[in-house]
């Protein structure tokens, strides 16, 4: 599959979340788990959502991958219980969209990673994967939309910088 990549930088946001550490093979029950239950959490305390589901994976090992799953809010938003809320700072951020299963999302990060060393940047924190199809309503994997974001380094090429946009403003595709 062909990416589309582009280089934007990222305005801050805060981040309502429940997080956990899981096997791989276990990251699809795990996310199950977790994004109804901050959607809900939002719902009935009334929180604006901001985004559609976003996960960010903070580490990632061959035993244990540890993620952080939910939602852009408002900034202000407490929180309650085991719902935490983060501001995630300001990045630079190459993107892409991968259409097709979760299985095959590893092409989309292979790609962002050979775009980001071409043009002389290198990988800078916690990709977040952006959940642009509801597999309830499109039941048809290779059509599902997931919005790959991985934060970057500063150019050290003489590449123009990106664009500033809010990550709301990512997610309008």
């Amino acid at each position: 599959m062909n990416y589309d990549i582009e280089f934007r930088s990222i305005s801050e946001t805060t981040f309502l979340y429940k997080s956990t550490r899981c096997g791989q093979s276990d990251i699809a029950q795990a996310l199950g788990e977790i994004i109804p239950a901050v959607f809900q959490h939002a719902l009935k305390h009334g929180i604006e959502m901001l985004s559609p589901p976003t996960t960010l994976y903070t580490n990632w090992s061959p035993g244990l991958v540890s993620l952080k799953s939910g939602l852009c809010v408002p900034a202000g938003t407490a929180p309650t219980g085991d719902i935490y809320v983060e501001t995630l700072p300001a990045t630079d951020a190459a993107i892409t969209i991968h259409v097709g299963p979760y299985e095959t999302l590893t092409n989309a990060y292979g790609a962002l990673e050979k775009h980001i060393a071409e043009n002389g940047r290198e990988c800078n924190g916690a990709p977040r994967e952006v959940y642009l199809t509801d597999p309830a309503e499109i039941p048809e994997p290779e059509q599902w939309q997931t919005q790959v974001i991985w934060p970057i380094t500063s150019n050290t090429l003489n590449v123009p910088p990106p664009t500033r946009i809010t990550l709301c403003e990512v997610f309008n595709v």
